[in-house]
Formats: C-alpha cells, structure tokens, sequence
C-alpha cells in the first residue's frame, strides 16, 4: 500500500495544476521487442484498469503501460508533451526500479522524424474541448492518419490504441496496414481496442481479431478468427429453446463474431440479431456466461403486471427488445438482484419472450 501511495502522490499533486483530461502521447520503443509487447499489455492489462479506475480524473501519464513494456524490452523511451506528467514518470519508474526507460519532454509531432524503433505505442487523447469525449479516430490527438506514413516508415510495428466506443470495421478502414486487432474486456466489459499496424501497404493477409476478457475466476483464452471468416460462416438458428443459454463476454460482442462463435462450439442462435445462443449439451468452454434455462414465458403487458408475484427480484438483460432493463422494472416492480437471470429477447419466429435462467456452474 505505501508502494501505491508513493506512486501515486506526485501525480495527483500535479493534477492540482492540470486540470484538463490527460493526453497521453506515448511511443514506446523497444529494442528487439517482438509479438510478446502485446502480451505484455494483455497479460497486465488487469492491473492497468484498476489502477485507473483508483485515480480516474486525477492522473495524467501514470507510464503504467510503458513500465509493463519495459519488462519486455531492452529499451523503452516514453515521449510526453506535458512536463508536470514526465516529473511524475520519472518519479514512479524510480520508485518502481526500472531503470531501462528514457523519458523525453516533447510533442510526439514535433520529433518523430528523429526517432527510430523497433515498435511505436501510442494512445491518443480522448477528451476534446469542454471534456467531451472523443470516439472516432479521426477526432483524437495526435491525427494518427497523419503520422501514420511517417510512423510505418520510421518502425517494424505501430500499436494504436483505441477507444471502446470505436467501430473496430470502420477503424479498420481508415487504419489498411492493420495485422492484427486485440478487443479487450476486464471482467465482461471492454475496455479498449489495439490495432497493430505494419507495412507501408495495405496487409494482404486476412487480418486476425483476438478477443479476450481478463479478470476472471480462471483464465480464458482468446477467440481468434478473421473478418472472412465471419462473414462465409451459415447462421444457425434455433427453432425452440434448448437447455442452455450462452451470453458472450463483452470483448466477443465487440468483436462482431456472432455467427462463427455458433458454428465453432456447434450452438443454435436464437435470432439472427439477439446474438444469445443456446444448445442441448453442455458447452463449458463457451467465451462469456453460461446459464440453464428454467422456464419460458411469451412476452405480454399482462405477463409483467402478474410476474413481480412470482419473481419479485431478478437481474435483468434485454436483447433485440423494444423495451429497456428499465423500462422492464417499471412495468413489472422487479427489483434487481438476487439468483435468478430474465432474458428478455426476441426468438427466430419473431416471438418476443422472458427466458427465465440460473447460472451454469
């Protein structure tokens, strides 16, 4: 805890003189750093989140993911543009005893073309004027597209990350040189996307899409595939409910694999856009939360006005519905809580239903 603290302490005097959203500009290099500087990020990506989450709104450039880069590689240097920041990271590698990170205070803009590495790791800022949060690439400081040429030109590999409101298709789009895209969860919801780039020309290989969620009880490995391979993938759907219901983690659904996760694990989806599966047999590796089915109810105003008498409190998830999780407690008086899971979707005959489930252990 003392460790945390001396951590923290000189960023969040800072943010007493640095009150706008942080930009964080970072490039890291590494020296013979190869595919584990990725892994580096999954693997402590955890640990980032909820460092963040402690100090949200309070902290500039922690450095957290350039010390995690630093276990992996000979040489890292971390660019940032805002001094108070640098004194900051300076601080907290020193505390932290890394001692194979070089910190520059400059623009990134300003000299990247003096720079050259193995790997570039930037993270834009999100924050406009007024605070207001930015989603799309193009709106994000530094202008990726922009450096983009010079960035490829001047390293093997470029990491960019995004934020998790972005369309992983259209960033796609706008970023053609990407290898690889990592959707990232922490305990079911995501958290951010990163786009590998390298090349100077668009990649002519399928590019792969992992993901993964973190922070679970046990360890679960990615869903790797490729947009082709969604895309010719036969939907399968189911005509009646099964014994289980599957709910994919918050990484998948980003991912946009609603079909492939079907054909893989050979399960039935229940509508072509309610992405909830289900199957006879147990499915115990499925990629998010696994539930058995207990009773079927067809959806119906009427239905909702008597249900609160037999299920007075339930968590409630609703998936190509009309009506919201709130809108839903309001009309039927269920409070949320307790063991009991309602689904409220629309199945492949167009019937609107409430799926009433336990969760699968």
């Amino acid at each position: 805890m003392k460790l945390i603290f001396q951590f923290f302490l000189p960023i969040l005097i800072g943010n007493l003189f640095q009150q706008l959203y942080s930009f964080v500009d970072s490039m890291v290099v590494g020296k013979g750093i190869g595919d584990v500087a990725l892994a580096a990020v999954g693997n402590t990506s955890s640990v980032h989140f909820l460092i963040l989450g402690f100090a949200m709104g309070l902290t500039g450039g922690l450095g957290i993911d350039t010390f995690y880069f630093a276990q992996k590689a000979g040489n890292v240097i971390y660019v940032e543009r805002f001094p108070e920041y640098c004194t900051a990271a300076q601080h907290n590698f020193k505390v932290l005893n890394t001692s194979n990170i070089h910190i520059i205070h400059s623009d990134a803009c300003d000299i990247i073309q003096t720079l050259q590495a193995d790997t570039f790791y930037l993270d834009p800022a999100r924050r406009g004027n007024g605070n207001k949060r930015l989603f799309a690439l193009t709106d994000c400081e530094p202008d990726i597209l922009q450096l983009k040429p010079l960035l490829l030109e001047r390293a093997r590999r470029v990491i960019v990350k995004i934020s998790p409101m972005a369309d992983p298709e259209e960033t796609l789009r706008l970023l053609p040189e990407t290898r690889e895209i990592h959707i990232l969860a922490v305990r079911n919801e995501c958290k951010e996307l990163l786009f590998i780039l390298e090349g100077t020309t668009p990649s002519v290989q399928p590019v792969k899409i992992y993901a993964v969620n973190l922070g679970g009880t046990t360890a679960e490995p990615p869903f790797i595939f490729t947009p082709d391979e969604e895309k010719e993938a036969p939907l399968q759907v189911c005509q009646t409910l099964q014994n289980y219901l599957y709910e994919p983690h918050a990484a998948l659904l980003k991912s946009g694999a609603f079909k492939l996760i079907a054909t893989r694990l050979n399960l039935f989806k229940l509508h072509r856009h309610s992405h909830l599966y289900t199957s006879e047999s147990l499915c115990q590796d499925f990629p998010g939360r696994i539930f058995t089915i207990e009773e079927t109810y067809e959806f119906s105003g009427k239905l909702l006005k008597q249900l609160y008498r037999q299920i007075p409190k339930a968590n409630l998830t609703t998936r190509n519905f009309p009506l919201t999780v709130a809108e839903l407690r309001k009309r039927s008086n269920i409070k949320e809580g307790g063991d009991i899971y309602l689904f409220a979707t629309t199945l492949y005959s167009g019937q609107r239903v409430l799926i009433r489930t336990h969760k699968t252990h």
